[in-house]
C-alpha cells in the first residue's frame, strides 16, 4: 500500500486476486459505507470473482457464469473499486 495520498486524500489499496477471500474482504471494507481507501483489484481472471466450489456446475452446464458470480462488475463500479481483469 502506498503511503502517498491520492488526489482525493485517500491512500491507495491494491488487492491482488479476486477469489472468495478477496471478495469477502472487500465486502467488509465497504460494509460501513465510506471506505477510507482508493481500492484497485487485480484479477488474473477475465471476469469478476466467482464461487469456485460451484465450478463443476458451470462446466456441467447447469448454471452460467452469472449464477456463480460473487459480485457483479456493477457492484465494483458502485463501490468505486477499480477492477482490472485479465491482469497477470
Amino acid at each position: 500500500m502506498s503511503h502517498y495520498p491520492q488526489p482525493d486524500g485517500r491512500q491507495k489499496l491494491v488487492v491482488i486476486g479476486n477469489g472468495m477471500g478477496s471478495v469477502r474482504f472487500l465486502e467488509q471494507l465497504f460494509a460501513g459505507g465510506q471506505c477510507p481507501f482508493q481500492v484497485t483489484v487485480l484479477s488474473k481472471e477475465d471476469c469478476p470473482g466467482y464461487n469456485r466450489i460451484q465450478l463443476s456446475k458451470l462446466l456441467a452446464g447447469s448454471v452460467d457464469l452469472d449464477g456463480i458470480a460473487l459480485k457483479s462488475a456493477a457492484w465494483y463500479q458502485q463501490q468505486g473499486i477499480e477492477l482490472l481483469m485479465g491482469e497477470n
